[in-house]
């Protein structure tokens, strides 16, 4: 009768419903689901995250429970408790992806660079074909000081998408930084195509290929990032 009224959407019938199943039967989750589903309608997440909690607590094993209260967490920066609450569910449900990138998130955001990294490569070890989850794995193993690990993350990445700017971008950054001027020239080459008006991006492609000795490929390169930025023109001159 519940899930029935919160589907018309007569939230405050479903929300009594709701609470007299729970009063009938204190051990189903799925009514404390329902009205936790029913109070974020009515935009009451406090009372919401107490609901989801009492569905967790009557099944601790609830995939749905956890990605509820998770996401409330989440959504109000409480980040702390969802990271917690991710890893608890993450050992009941080791294959779930929803689990494995939700807890990368909320490690990511509080800058636990190198937890999230670990957690995001199970999710992509899970779906090797999220490029979400790929694109956060890489990016939290920069900032954890690991693009020896990112880059063939990036590299995977452009093969599933290669028209993707910035993956493409931080490829070829990467192996510029690491003298790999020969690897890095192409998928700069692709990153330019996507954002021709880049002048960083325009420099770095036309700093590997001066690396390489292609000074008549780096001049043209040059010339546009001048003419760009004027003020800086004097700057390009070699």
């Amino acid at each position: 009768a519940g899930e029935r009224a919160a589907k018309d959407g007569k939230h405050d019938a479903a929300i009594d419903r709701f609470q007299r199943s729970i009063a009938a039967d204190s051990r189903n989750e799925r009514p404390r689901i329902g009205l936790a589903n029913a109070l974020v309608e009515q935009k009451r997440p406090d009372e919401a995250m107490v609901a989801a909690h009492g569905a967790l607590v009557a099944a601790p094993s609830s995939l749905e429970a956890a990605l509820l209260l998770g996401d409330l967490y989440s959504k109000h920066g409480k980040h702390a408790e969802a990271a917690q609450l991710f890893e608890f569910a993450a050992r009941t449900h080791p294959r779930s992806f929803e689990i494995a990138l939700r807890l990368g998130k909320s490690l990511a955001v509080q800058g636990r660079s190198a937890e999230a990294a670990a957690a995001l490569r199970r999710a992509v070890e899970i779906d090797p074909k999220d490029t979400f989850a790929m694109r956060m794995l890489a990016r939290s193993l920069e900032t954890a000081g690991k693009p020896d690990e990112a880059i063939p993350v990036w590299r995977a990445l452009t093969a599933q998408e290669p028209d993707d700017g910035v993956a493409n971008q931080r490829l070829g950054l990467l192996l510029a930084k690491q003298g790999k001027h020969e690897e890095a020239v192409i998928p700069l080459t692709a990153a330019r195509r996507a954002s021709p008006d880049d002048v960083e991006l325009t420099l770095a492609l036309a700093a590997s290929q001066e690396a390489l000795g292609r000074f008549e490929e780096a001049a043209p390169l040059l010339a546009i990032a001048a003419r760009a930025t004027p003020k800086d023109a004097a700057l390009l001159q070699r």
